[in-house]
């Protein structure tokens, strides 16, 4: 059997998050956040990875949901699959004047992490946005984590693609087609870093845009059904 590969997929707060707003087009951080994610699963069907989604609530989920939802996931994996790769994304619009795209891991990240994350950072800057590197800890303490790199028992990784309060940043992430062309990015760095190809989006898809798995379960089912329901949600809130 193949390696099956597994993203653990969050949308960063939610349409109810105090202050993450963009000032010059209005835009909630979210709806870029919960549009990447969505279309991150699209990008999932088409290359044979499963997923699930850790935040399809439209107001923000507390962090010890997100991480406590996405580890039980990853036990139950570990459980079905003896050839597993799984990786928590943190999909985010940044704050804080600047420009580009940086991704952060854990402050003792292991050299597969760093490389994973630098894998998706070269596609998403790709995209003509500023490189702003990989970091480690978090924001004015390198010895700090984020919740969802100190939390989860998977590789993990928070992506910032681009800044919400700085002009030039945030009339791209009300692209459409920017969102897209983030999602995409950041599904091929994933196969770049595990030498796999790479499969565009052709079709429209179904509303059972759901895990892929080989044996249909009980709680295979549970999962479809949820990722079908948050698939429709993220569609009506683009």
């Amino acid at each position: 059997m193949s390696k099956v590969i597994a993203l653990c997929l969050d949308a960063g707060h939610g349409s109810n998050t105090p202050g993450r707003q963009s000032p010059f087009t209005g835009m909630k951080e979210n709806e870029f956040n919960k549009a990447v994610v969505g279309y991150i699963k699209e990008y999932c069907n088409c290359n044979n990875m499963i997923f699930t989604d850790v935040s399809p609530e439209p107001t923000d989920i507390p962090l010890t949901t997100r991480t406590s939802r996405a580890n039980s996931w990853y036990d139950d994996l570990k459980a079905k699959y003896s050839d597993l790769y799984c990786l928590y994304l943190s999909c985010h619009a940044n704050a804080g004047g600047g420009t580009g795209t940086e991704i952060w891991v854990h402050h003792a990240a292991e050299t597969e992490t760093v490389k994973v994350a630098q894998s998706v950072l070269n596609e998403i800057v790709s995209l003509g946005l500023k490189n702003r590197g990989i970091k480690k800890g978090f924001i004015g303490n390198a010895t700090a984590d984020y919740a969802i790199n100190r939390d989860t028992n998977m590789t993990s990784m928070l992506i910032e693609y681009a800044f919400f309060d700085t002009k030039s940043d945030a009339s791209l992430l009300i692209d459409d087609n920017f969102r897209r062309q983030c999602a995409k990015a950041t599904v091929k760095g994933i196969c770049n870093y595990l030498g796999i190809p790479f499969t565009e989006f052709q079709t429209a898809p179904n509303a059972q845009i759901a895990e892929r798995t080989a044996n249909n379960t009980n709680a295979d089912i549970k999962t479809k059904v949820a990722n079908a329901i948050s698939f429709l949600q993220d569609v009506y809130n683009r």
